[in-house]
């Protein structure tokens, strides 16, 4: 006698069943586009059907930057594996769904270990989080990660910050011109953090509720006789665009707004008078200059920090062509600093002399590293980050929190 189940072919009608650690640990604290791309996923996976990530963005109806920065959030996460059929191709690559329930049966049945929920599921994933967390940040800011920087992140990995949260500190600097060098991503964490908010979520409320910017939305809609909880793209970059490229302030596009009352279609009356009068104003070569604002000083910091970038690149291209065995080492160099925050996340015995040899192995790649681009004719530190300003390194703001001597607006 044999026993057979009869299979539904229509995928429509079958269950697609989520592990209750992923709903408990992962889906709170997760960006709600970030869910739906892992969800929607998820069910295909479990049908052996192809599924771009370009039909993934058209089927939830969001972009395809966002469907790739699911991905890259999930696998820092440690709950997805990228495989990249061609390891020179970053851009297309294969998702594996990682079982949960089985890591933490692992981690359990090791000697020692206790079977804790939540705690054991992160902590057999620390390893892993922590190198694919330094990955997404290096995409996030273009740049190889210095030893220096490395370390501080895993120090603050170690004093209990989320990983998550520091991935989203930098993404955060990134998508909105600020600084994306460790001092000032720390200093953005740790405000977080003394006004406890220590996930992603809190966090995301927390800016909307406390960024000027954010604020600004909100009086604008207002004005416009619009819910600020509808708030589309679309009508952000405009707003940016308002404030920002065309330097106005905002109490004149709320003057304009007050004009359209009673209109049924205020943004669109808006929008076109504001840009009727930037037009008019760049056909008036009379007009008296603007005076340097916040703004401005702002947006200085920001050219002058991708000039700066793009003139790093440009010097380090310039080495990779002439020494062919820079960017083995620099990955040595990287690697070790990788394991400093494997070390000091483990909680080892032998952590701080496990510590002290890997840094005296990474200082050792550093001089091999200055040896031979003096050998080339580059001077030792020819590969080091270009700033306008050491002092504040083009941030306008120093480690006490002081505008620097470069920083300077008229009244």
């Amino acid at each position: 006698m044999t026993f057979n189940k009869e299979i539904c072919r229509n995928h429509y009608l079958n269950d697609t069943p989520l592990e209750n650690i992923f709903i408990d640990e992962y889906l709170p604290d997760a960006p709600g586009e970030y869910v739906k791309v892992y969800v929607f996923a998820y069910m295909y996976s479990g049908i052996n059907q192809v599924m771009t990530n370009e039909l993934i963005a058209k089927r939830l109806g969001i972009n395809i930057e966002d469907v790739l920065a699911a991905w890259t959030y999930w696998e820092s996460s440690g709950i997805i594996r990228k495989y990249y059929p061609n390891p020179e191709d970053e851009t297309h690559y294969d998702v594996e769904f990682v079982n949960i329930k089985n890591a933490v049966n692992r981690y359990d049945n090791e000697p020692g270990n206790a079977p804790e929920s939540s705690k054991s599921v992160k902590s057999v994933l620390s390893d892993e989080s922590l190198a694919n967390l330094y990955k997404e940040i290096e995409n996030i800011t273009g740049k190889m990660f210095d030893p220096t920087s490395a370390l501080k992140i895993a120090e603050l990995v170690d004093d209990g910050v989320d990983p998550s949260v520091v991935s989203f500190a930098y993404r955060y600097c990134r998508e909105n011109n600020k600084p994306t060098d460790f001092k000032f991503i720390s200093a953005i964490v740790r405000r977080w953090q003394d006004n406890k908010k220590n996930s992603v979520k809190e966090i995301k409320e927390f800016i909307e509720i406390t960024d000027n910017r954010f604020a600004e939305y909100r009086q604008i809609m207002k004005a416009l006789g619009l819910s600020y909880s509808s708030i589309t793209d679309e009508e952000r970059k405009t707003f940016n665009r308002w404030l920002d490229e065309m330097g106005y302030s905002l109490a004149f596009v709320l003057e304009v707004c007050s004009r359209a009352a009673g209109m049924n279609n205020k943004y669109s009356y808006v929008k076109k008078v504001i840009e009727n009068e930037y037009e008019k104003q760049n056909k008036d070569h009379t007009s008296m200059p603007r005076k340097t604002t916040l703004n401005d000083r702002q947006k200085y910091y920001q050219q002058v920090r991708q000039e700066n970038e793009n003139k790093t690149k440009e010097k380090r291209a310039e080495v990779y062509n002439k020494i062919s065995a820079m960017k083995a080492l620099e990955e040595e160099i990287r690697s070790l600093s990788m394991e400093i925050g494997k070390i000091l996340i483990s909680g080892k015995e032998n952590r701080d002399e496990a510590l002290r040899l890997t840094k005296r192995l990474i200082g050792n790649k550093q001089k091999e590293k200055e040896e031979l681009l003096k050998k080339a004719g580059f001077p030792g530190d020819y590969m080091e980050d270009i700033y306008s300003c050491y002092r504040c390194k083009d941030t306008g703001i120093l480690d006490d929190g002081v505008h620097c001597s470069c920083f300077q607006i008229s009244q």
